[in-house]
C-alpha cells in the first residue's frame, strides 16, 4: 500500500510538471502572437518575439521530457503510458511509444514546431514580415498547446488501474524505424511551417521581395530533406516489417505524407525561378501555403476516424479542431493570395515553354495534377460514404495508372530541364546537349528490347535514367571547361566547380537519385514474383533461379516475445551463398503473432522470405518467397536524393553565393532575416 501511495504521489508530481510546461508554452505563445502583431518587429519587439519563442520551446521541451521520463520509468498511473507501453519493453521502444499515441505525437509535433519558431527568431530582423511570421508560428503553437491542455492531455491519469504491466506497444511498431521515422516526418511537417509563416507575413504586408523568398527556400529545402527521409524510412519499415513484399500500398496516411512532399518539390522549383528571373512569385507563395495546409490535412485524417489505415489513431474529437484549423489556414491563404494577386503578378513573365522557367511551369502543372489525383483517391472513401452510404476505395491500379503516369511525365521534364536555359533563348543549346544522351538512351532502350523488356514504363524509366546523368555530366563538363584557368588541372577545376556551385549540383544530385529510385520502383513493381513453397528439413527447392535449402527450426526468446526461427541457405545462379532466418514472433502483450521477414539483398534484386507455417517438430515448413528485382535502388536512390537536398541546403560561403547569384539575405545567419528591400533589416 505504501508503494502504491508513493507511486500515486509521483504520478501527480509528473502530471503537475508536464502540464506546467504546457501552460508555460501556451502563455509564451500568446505573448509571441501579441508581440508580432503589435510591435511588427520595431523597437524592442524583436527581442520580445525571440524571448516568447524560446519560452514556448522551453515549456514544450519540459512537457515532452517529462512524458518521456514517465514512459522510461513505467509510470503506469498515466493513461498514455498504460495504453502504449509495458514493463518488459526495451528502452528504445519505450521512447518510441511516446509518439505511438495521439497525445504524444501531437506533443512531439508541437515541440518541433516551436523549435522552428525559436530558430527563426534567433535574429529575426526588425521588419513586419519577419515579425508576422513569428506571430503565425506562435499562433500555431498556442493552438496545439490548447489542444494538449484541454482535449488530448498527455498526462491524464490512467482510468484502468487493473492494467498492471501495460497494454504494450503494437507489435508492428516494435522496429527501429519507429524510433526515427515519425520524428523525421514531423520535422518535415514542422519545417514546412517556415515558408508558410513567411508567405503569410509577406502577403499581409505586401512586401514580397527576393530576400523573403530566399529565406523561404532554406526552410523549404529543410522540409524537403526531412520529408524525403521520413517517407523513405516509412517505406523501408513497411517492406521489412509487414511481410507482404512491398513498400508502398497507397495507404491514406502514406498519401498524406506524399502530398506535402509534392507541394514542397514544386515550391523549391518555383523559388529557383524566382531567384533567377523574379517570376513565379505567386506559385511560390501559394505552394508554401498549400504545403503546410496539406501537413495539417494529413494530421486531421489520422485523427478524425474518417479513413481506415494501419497508421490512424481512430475517431477522436481532436480531428474536429484540426479540421477547423485547416479551414482557417486554407481560407485565409486563399483570401490573402487573391488580395495580393496584382503584386504577385508583377515582374518579368515566363520566357517561353522551351526555356527552363517554362519547363518549371510544366513541372508545376504535373505535380499539381499528381497532388489532385492523390487527394481524390484518398478522400474518395469519405465522399462515397457520404453519398452512397458505404465507403468505396480506389485501389493501387488507379494510383499506378494516373499518379504513376503523371510522375513519369514529370521525370521526363526533369531529365531535359538541366539542358535548358532561362528566357526566350533558353532552348538554344538543347540540341547539342541532348544529342549524346539521347543516343545513349536509344541504345539502352534497344538493348532492353533485345533482353525482352517491352513494358512502356520500363523503357521510359531506362531513357530517363540515361538522359538525366548524361545531361548533368555534359553541363558540368562545360562549366569546368569555362572555369579552368591557365595551368590548372582538370581535377582541381572540377573540385573548384563543385565547391563554387554546391547548391546547383546538390539539386542535380537529387535528380540523379530520383532516376535510381525510378529504376528500383519500375523493376520491383513490374517484375516482382511471389511463390509459396513447402520444404522438408534438409531438402532444397528451386525458386526463380535461387536454390533454397531448409536447415532447422529453433525457438528463441526476446525481451518481450518468443519466436520460432527457420534457418535457410540460398544459392543464386552464380553460386553466391546467403543465409536467411525468417521468424514468427509471439509477443507477450499481443494476441496475434507477427512475422519477421528475412531479406538477402543484392544489387540485382532482393530474395525476400516469410515463414508461413511449420509442422510439429519442424520437419516441414512453408515459406512465402518474393523476388524483388532492383528494389535496392529504391533505398539507394532515396538516400542520394536526401543527400543532394542536404548538400543544396548547406550555407554557401560568400564566394560561392556570388557565383550562384544568391540573394544577400541568404548569407545571413538569422533564419528569419529578410533583405532590406523587403522592409526588414538584414541581420
Amino acid at each position: 500500500m505504501r508503494q502504491q501511495v508513493r507511486a500515486g504521489r509521483g504520478g501527480r508530481v509528473t502530471r503537475w510538471i508536464g502540464e506546467s510546461g504546457l501552460v508555460l508554452a501556451a502563455g509564451m505563445a500568446a505573448v509571441g502572437v501579441l508581440a508580432g502583431l503589435m510591435t511588427r518587429g520595431r523597437g524592442r519587439g524583436a527581442g520580445l518575439i525571440r524571448a516568447a519563442a524560446w519560452g514556448q520551446l522551453t515549456g514544450l521541451a519540459l512537457a515532452l521530457g517529462t512524458l518521456m521520463s514517465a514512459f522510461v520509468r513505467d509510470d503506469l498511473g498515466m493513461r498514455a503510458v498504460a495504453l502504449h507501453s509495458e514493463r518488459g519493453l526495451p528502452v528504445a521502444y519505450k521512447v518510441a511509444a511516446v509518439w505511438a499515441g495521439q497525445e504524444g505525437s501531437l506533443l512531439l509535433w508541437a515541440f518541433l514546431l516551436a523549435g522552428v519558431g525559436a530558430i527563426g527568431a534567433v535574429r529575426p530582423g526588425r521588419g513586419a514580415p519577419a515579425a508576422l511570421a513569428g506571430a503565425v508560428l506562435a499562433a500555431l503553437g498556442l493552438f496545439f498547446a490548447a489542444i494538449l491542455l484541454m482535449v488530448a492531455d498527455p498526462f491524464a491519469p490512467n482510468p484502468r488501474p487493473e492494467i498492471e504491466n501495460g497494454v504494450g506497444l503494437n507489435p508492428m511498431l516494435q522496429h527501429w524505424a519507429m524510433v526515427v521515422h515519425p520524428p523525421t516526418l514531423f520535422l518535415g511537417y514542422a519545417c514546412s511551417a517556415g515558408p508558410f509563416a513567411l508567405a503569410i507575413g509577406g502577403l499581409v504586408t505586401g512586401e514580397l521581395g527576393p530576400g523573403l523568398f530566399a529565406v523561404m527556400r532554406r526552410w523549404a529545402l529543410a522540409s524537403w530533406v526531412f520529408l524525403t527521409g521520413g517517407i523513405l524510412l516509412g517505406a523501408w519499415w513497411a517492406y521489412v516489417e509487414l511481410g507482404w513484399g512491398g513498400y508502398w500500398a497507397w495507404d491514406p496516411v502514406e498519401n498524406a505524407s506524399l502530398m506535402p512532399w509534392l507541394a514542397v518539390t514544386g515550391l523549391l522549383h518555383a523559388l529557383l525561378v524566382t531567384r533567377e528571373r523574379g517570376s513565379l512569385r505567386g506559385w511560390g507563395a501559394g505552394l508554401a501555403c498549400l504545403a503546410f495546409s496539406l501537413c495539417v490535412l494529413g494530421t486531421t485524417l489520422t485523427r478524425s476516424g474518417l479513413l481506415v489505415s494501419v497508421h490512424a489513431f481512430g475517431a477522436t474529437t481532436v480531428g474536429v479542431y484540426l479540421l477547423g484549423l485547416l479551414v482557417v489556414l486554407g481560407g485565409g491563404s486563399v483570401g490573402l493570395l487573391w488580395a495580393r494577386r496584382g503584386t504577385l503578378r508583377s515582374g518579368p513573365g515566363i520566357g517561353g515553354l522551351l526555356g527552363r522557367d517554362g519547363a518549371v511551369v510544366v513541372l508545376h502543372l504535373l505535380l499539381c495534377a499528381m497532388l489532385v489525383a492523390t487527394l481524390v483517391g484518398t478522400l474518395f472513401p469519405v465522399v462515397s460514404g457520404l453519398l452512397l452510404g458505404q465507403q468505396v476505395s480506389l485501389g493501387a491500379p488507379y494510383y499506378n495508372r494516373v499518379v504513376g503516369s503523371l510522375g513519369l511525365a514529370g521525370a521526363c521534364v526533369m531529365a531535359v530541364g538541366p539542358a535548358l536555359g532561362y528566357g526566350e533563348g533558353g532552348a538554344g543549346a538543347v540540341r547539342r546537349v541532348l544529342v549524346l544522351p539521347g543516343a545513349l538512351a536509344l541504345a539502352a532502350g534497344t538493348a532492353a528490347l533485345i533482353q525482352g523488356i517491352t513494358h512502356s514504363a520500363s523503357l521510359v524509366c531506362i531513357a530517363i535514367a540515361t538522359v538525366t546523368p548524361g545531361v548533368i555530366g555534359l553541363r558540368f563538363a562545360d562549366t569546368v571547361r569555362s572555369r579552368r584557368g591557365p595551368g590548372e588541372g582538370w581535377p582541381g577545376a572540377a573540385w573548384g566547380t563543385l565547391c563554387a556551385h554546391r547548391r546547383r549540383y546538390g539539386g542535380q544530385l537529387a535528380h540523379a537519385g530520383l532516376c535510381l529510385l525510378l529504376l528500383g520502383v519500375c523493376g520491383s513493381g513490374l517484375y516482382s514474383a511471389r511463390e509459396h513453397c513447402t520444404i522438408g528439413r534438409g531438402e532444397e527447392v528451386e525458386v526463380r533461379g535461387y536454390r533454397i535449402a531448409y536447415g532447422e527450426l529453433t525457438e528463441l526468446r526476446g525481451a518481450n516475445y518468443s519466436a520460432m526461427e527457420a534457418r535457410l541457405r540460398a544459392t543464386d545462379a552464380r553460386g553466391a551463398v546467403g543465409e536467411l532466418r525468417p521468424q514468427r514472433r509471439y509477443y507477450d502483450r499481443a494476441m496475434d503473432p507477427m512475422g519477421e521477414v528475412a531479406v538477402w539483398r543484392r544489387a540485382g534484386g532482393d530474395l525476400y522470405v516469410v515463414l508461413a507455417w511449420w509442422s510439429p517438430g519442424g520437419e516441414r515448413a512453408g515459406f512465402v518467397v518474393v523476388i524483388n528485382p532492383l528494389v535496392v535502388w529504391v533505398w539507394v536512390g532515396g538516400g542520394v536524393m536526401a543527400a543532394g537536398g542536404f548538400l543544396a541546403w548547406l550555407p554557401l560561403g560568400r564566394r560561392g553565393a556570388n557565383n550562384e547569384g544568391s540573394a544577400p539575405a541568404e548569407l545571413a545567419s538569422g533564419a528569419w532575416g529578410v533583405a532590406p528591400s523587403d522592409g526588414v533589416t538584414e541581420p
